[in-house]
């Protein structure tokens, strides 16, 4: 499983392959595997969670936050404060997927993103808000400005700041 994105503005074939709505840019691609079913024999309600937490975690890389690859609790670490999903149609085994995120609200600690799995269309839809902590200190993190310019440059739609 590659842990390496898309830019869908780069790459519009895979819109139309995926059906995807406009303003996205950010995907990656995944395969629904056969520990990713549940017992209905689809994709598990838990995995969609875990593709998005691999879509946000590449997506605050893309935009300066190397630091999260160190796993240290000296760097700033992203919190999830909630989720909000909807599961809208079954995913089968060996289906292919495009997960894509993009924000939606940045703050001065905090950011909310939005996600959807795409596979002929939009099979799941997530929003979660999350704030910087370092988690030494359990401080939070002021996002810094590269950060902040380069999602609010990055982005197709308008950040609510």
């Amino acid at each position: 499983m590659s842990n390496s994105y898309i830019d869908l503005s780069e790459k519009s074939e895979l819109s139309k392959d995926f059906n995807i709505d406009d303003g996205w840019r950010f995907g990656m691609i995944r395969t629904a595997r056969f520990a990713d079913l549940d017992a209905l024999a689809h994709l598990n309600h838990t995995t969609y969670l875990r593709y998005f937490e691999d879509c946000r975690l590449q997506y605050l890389i893309k935009h300066g936050l190397t630091t999260i690859q160190k796993c240290s609790p000296k760097h700033p670490s992203p919190f999830l404060l909630g989720l909000e999903i909807k599961y809208l149609k079954p995913v089968n085994h060996c289906d292919k997927l495009l997960i894509t995120t993009r924000c939606i609200k940045i703050g001065n600690t905090s950011m909310t993103l939005e996600y959807s799995a795409w596979t002929n269309g939009c099979a799941a839809w997530c929003v979660g808000a999350f704030v910087f902590v370092i988690p030494d200190t359990g401080d939070k993190w002021t996002i810094d400005k590269n950060l902040k310019d380069s999602i609010l440059k990055y982005e197709l739609k308008t950040v609510s700041i």
